[in-house]
C-alpha cells in the first residue's frame, strides 16, 4: 500500500527529517515510542536502493519512495504528478534536482544506453556508408538529425535536435555546451 493514500505530508514530516541541500532523509525521535527512538532516531530513512537506483523504504508499514517523501516534506503536500530527477540520478534527492512533470516529460529525460557503434547517445555508425547518423526519438517517432563523417559532429547535431524536440527535458551528450537562447 502506498504511503500517500494513508499518511499526510504533515505526519510524514513529524517522522522524518529532510535536508534539501543534501537530499538526506533521517528518522526523527518519536515521543511515545522509546523503542523506535533508541533504535532508529538519527539514522537514514528510506535508504534501501531499488534496482533502478531509486531509494525507498516503509513508513508505518506503507511503501514510500524517497524522492516523493522529500518533496512532500519540503512543500508540505504530496506531489500531484511524477517526480523527475533533473540530472538523471535517481538517488540524488536534493530539492534543486527534483521537479514535478508528466509521465511523458519524465520519459524524455530518461538516460539511454550508449549504442554499440558510438560512445554518444543517439548516434550510430554505419560501416556500409562510413558515416555517423544522429537521431532523436519523440512519441514513438524517430527524428533524423543528420549524417556526419565525424562522431562528435553527429553527437552535437543530435543534442541540438534533442533540445528542439525535448526542451528542458533533453538528455544531452554535451550539457556543458548548451547555449542560452
Amino acid at each position: 500500500m502506498s504511503v500517500e493514500k494513508h499518511l499526510t505530508a504533515e505526519l510524514v514530516a513529524r517522522l522524518i527529517s529532510y535536508d534539501p541541500k543534501t537530499g538526506a532523509l533521517t528518522w526523527l525521535p518519536r515521543e511515545n515510542d522509546q523503542r523506535h527512538t533508541t533504535r532508529w532516531a538519527g539514522k537514514p530513512a528510506l535508504a534501501a536502493v531499488k534496482q533502478d537506483g531509486r531509494m525507498h523504504g516503509a513508513i508505518m508499514g506503507h511503501t514510500a519512495i524517497a524522492h516523493r517523501v522529500a518533496w512532500a516534506i519540503y512543500y508540505g503536500r504530496w506531489p500531484d504528478g511524477v517526480i523527475d530527477h533533473i540530472n538523471g540520478d535517481p538517488s540524488d534527492n536534493r530539492i534543486e534536482n527534483l521537479r514535478v512533470c508528466s509521465q511523458h516529460e519524465n520519459s524524455m529525460n530518461r538516460r539511454k544506453k550508449v549504442g554499440k557503434t558510438s560512445k554518444y547517445y543517439g548516434v550510430n555508425y554505419s560501416k556500409r556508408h562510413n558515416r555517423y547518423y544522429a537521431f532523436v526519438n519523440l512519441k514513438h517517432k524517430t527524428h533524423y538529425a543528420g549524417s556526419f563523417l565525424n562522431e562528435k559532429d553527429a553527437a552535437v547535431a543530435r543534442d541540438n535536435k534533442a533540445l528542439e524536440l525535448h526542451g528542458a527535458y533533453a538528455v544531452l551528450n554535451f550539457p556543458e555546451q548548451v547555449k542560452e537562447a
